[in-house]
């Protein structure tokens, strides 16, 4: 759950800084999916290549973990109709690479074990995020284009 909570927090800084947005429902999504793919899905479907690969007949079993991964996937797009759909569930924001670099110090620091000295600096280093304004003006934005053997071009 500890690792749960760090991933959930420690990505808000990176999905704001990529994304300009984040749920607040992913940590109660990572809690069923983590679990549900680590401890049956993906083990089913190794085991099931297994049996494939040493010549034993499991089409039912393919077909048993076809339904069982559709009921996973219906949970999840359940998660994300939430997210669509209810007021607050979704923050919408920027922060520039500094912000980013900083909160993303400061949740660090703050997940130390107990009795590190550094564990409660990051309340100084949250002191300049608060002053800091975000990269893109809101009446502004940028358009960088990339494509695979082709040069860089860059419009603002």
């Amino acid at each position: 759950m500890r690792l749960n909570l760090l991933l959930w927090v420690g990505l808000l800084p990176i999905s704001l800084f990529f994304f300009s947005q984040y749920s607040l429902i992913t940590l109660l999504a990572n809690i069923i999916a983590i679990p549900w793919v680590g401890f049956v899905i993906l083990p089913a479907a190794l085991g099931l290549l297994l049996l494939n690969i040493f010549g034993g007949s499991v089409l039912f079993l393919w077909q048993g973990l076809e339904g069982v991964t559709h009921i996973f996937l219906r949970c999840i797009h359940f998660f994300s109709t939430i997210t669509l759909h209810v007021p607050g569930v979704l923050i919408a924001g920027h922060m520039g690479l500094l912000q980013t670099i900083l909160v993303s110090l400061i949740i660090l620091l703050s997940f130390l074990p107990k009795g590190m000295p550094m564990r409660y600096c990051g309340v100084f280093i949250l002191i300049p995020v608060l002053f800091l304004s975000p990269v893109v003006p809101v009446a502004h934005a940028r358009i960088v284009f990339f494509n695979v053997g082709r040069a860089y071009r860059d419009w603002e």
